[in-house]
């Protein structure tokens, strides 16, 4: 073989007789290989959910349905109210945060993950006074397991030396900005 093929290009073989002469032929591409599927824990009521895997051989990842993963009505589901994917606010913003939760079950607990690390639990987070951008998720656990879990809402937090200098006024005129995703009522 002169040329190794790979997952999606042809290889060639070359072969040389004593006497000199030599021809190729080609060897097939090997095509991907996919065997350690991973569920992607994003199925919901109305849709299965999907796993992917990354090929054996190099660094292409498949995605497929996961059949049978589709979430009952009765399945817990849980939410940060008011998300959105991303939220800018200023240095120093303290932000609350307050979980929705749909179809509760006896002894499961909610559980904040700042910046992927079990950080809380209750249906309130609050982030004091924060200086630098961080990732807030939600995860629904009875006795170990995760029952069910948020998308991730990323908080920007506006580092610029302006907003320190606008924080620093604040301080002294104790106005520090708050902002509640917290259920009004």
């Amino acid at each position: 073989v002169t040329k190794e093929p790979t997952c999606t290009e042809k290889g060639t073989r070359t072969f040389t007789c004593s006497c000199g002469n030599s021809y190729t032929e080609p060897v097939n591409a090997l095509g991907h290989k996919f065997t350690n599927y991973v569920y992607n824990n994003d199925a919901t009521i109305e849709h299965d959910g999907t796993k992917t895997a990354k090929c054996d051989r190099c660094s292409a990842t498949d995605t497929i349905t996961a059949p049978g993963t589709r979430l009952s009505a009765n399945q817990p589901v849980i939410s940060i109210h008011n998300y959105t994917e991303t939220k800018n606010v200023g240095y120093k913003t303290t932000v609350t945060f307050t979980a929705d939760t749909e179809n509760e079950v006896n002894g499961a607990e909610i559980h904040w993950f700042i910046n992927g690390k079990d950080t809380a639990t209750g249906n309130t987070y609050t982030q004091v006074l924060a200086k630098a951008s961080y990732n807030v998720q939600l995860k629904y656990i009875k006795n170990g397991t995760v029952l069910a879990e948020s998308k991730i809402e990323t908080v920007e937090v506006n580092t610029s030396f302006f907003a320190k200098l606008i924080a620093i006024l604040r301080t002294i005129f104790n106005t520090l900005p708050v902002v509640s995703q917290a259920i009004k009522g």
